[in-house]
């Protein structure tokens, strides 16, 4: 899950002129609104998941909700990966250092992600001790499903997502914001193939126990293909040249609704291909395509402000993100004695995380934020 800044502004990243800068300095209203909808999807797959048992009671609807979400909560952590690497660079700024820059991504993960492994202990104290490697963020080196799932199960992400962090410094050393469009096609089209390989390399690590959610899976092998931060890379660059070619103007604003359409197809096709190939191969550029057009209405297309509420929603993503699971698994607790009760808990634990993650926002997130995450701390 991404935890980029709530209202990313337009850049001046790497060696861009101000002519090149999208003609007003533009906020991205639409990729802060898309977060929740993700994080929500994410909701919905660990709830579908036949070890979660929220529907026992209604063996069909469960079926049928496992079979349309099966590939859900990876769809959406890739998008989330692109999107931290599109945001993430649209909002860099020439001459930002970058002890200054990881100390903002500290500020802003850190400590809502140490309060959720809390939470989670407090849920499932039976599994304290995974809490010190939770939170020096360890948990996605090891090829232990027990291990990386065990203890707040999104937080694995972070893992990648802290790896992205500490190496796009370099990138901007590099002046990757500032490559040509040669370049930048070079860039995707090796990011596409490391994707790709990794599919190739998983097909041949059968290694380890069968995943819980999906025996046709090894836990070495899920791991490698779908865990592992080093070879999740190849998502943020994508967001990272993304980002470079909206900044350019290689696009031009017009309706999201062709990718979007895209995305939804490709996830469609995820769900009757192989397990390996769905994990993120097929879906991954539709998101990036989505994403830019999204940042292309919002930079160059008529101002689209969004609902109050999207915008909140989309503030309060991050902690949703993280929270949702110690909810969930508090209320799989309730005793159930139908369908329509399994769903009100369903829906329960739903609003209990939406409630959760306000007050994290507002209590933790936004506070430090305001005093020690911008680019010149009070």
């Amino acid at each position: 899950m991404n935890a980029v800044d709530d209202q990313p502004v337009s850049p001046s990243i790497g060696t861009t002129s101000d002519a090149e800068v999208p003609p007003r300095v533009a906020r991205l209203p639409s990729l802060t609104a898309a977060r929740f909808p993700a994080a929500l999807a994410v909701f919905v797959f660990h709830a579908a998941l036949p070890q979660a048992a929220f529907l026992a009671g209604s063996p069909q609807v469960a079926s049928a909700l496992w079979r349309i979400s099966e590939h859900l909560g990876a769809a959406a952590v890739s998008f989330f990966f692109v999107l931290s690497g599109f945001v993430i660079t649209w909002s860099a700024r020439p001459g930002d250092r970058a002890v200054d820059f990881w100390r903002r991504r500290f500020v802003k993960i850190l400590p809502v992600y140490w309060a959720c492994g809390l939470i989670a202990v407090l849920v499932t104290p039976s599994a304290a001790h995974l809490l010190p490697g939770f939170l020096v963020m360890a948990q996605a080196w090891s090829t232990d499903p027990a291990v990386y799932f065990g203890l707040d199960a999104p937080g694995w992400s972070l893992c990648a997502e802290a790896l992205f962090y500490a190496l796009f410094p370099l990138a901007m050393r590099a002046r990757l914001a500032s490559a040509s469009r040669r370049l930048v096609i070079v860039i995707v089209a090796l990011a596409l193939l490391v994707i790709i390989s990794t599919v190739l390399l998983a097909q041949v690590l059968p290694v380890g126990e069968p995943m819980a959610h999906d025996t046709s899976l090894r836990s070495v092998q899920y791991w490698t293909l779908y865990v592992f931060p080093v070879l999740r890379l190849p998502e943020f660059v994508l967001g990272v040249c993304a980002a470079v070619a909206v900044r350019d103007g290689w696009f031009r604003p017009g309706s999201p609704a062709l990718p979007a359409m895209a995305l939804v197809l490709a996830y469609v096709v995820a769900l009757f291909l192989p397990s390996l190939w769905s994990q993120k191969a097929v879906v991954v550029l539709p998101c990036a395509w989505l994403i830019a057009a999204w940042a292309t209405r919002d930079a160059y297309g008529p101002r689209m402000t969004g609902s109050e509420w999207s915008r909140r929603l989309g503030e309060w993503s991050f902690a949703f993100y993280l929270v949702h699971q110690p909810m969930l698994v508090l209320f799989a607790r309730a005793s159930r004695s139908s369908a329509v009760v399994e769903l009100l808990l369903l829906f329960a634990a739903a609003l209990a995380s939406v409630v959760a993650a306000a007050a994290l926002h507002y209590g933790l997130e936004r506070p430090l934020m305001r005093r020690w995450g911008s680019r010149q701390p009070t």
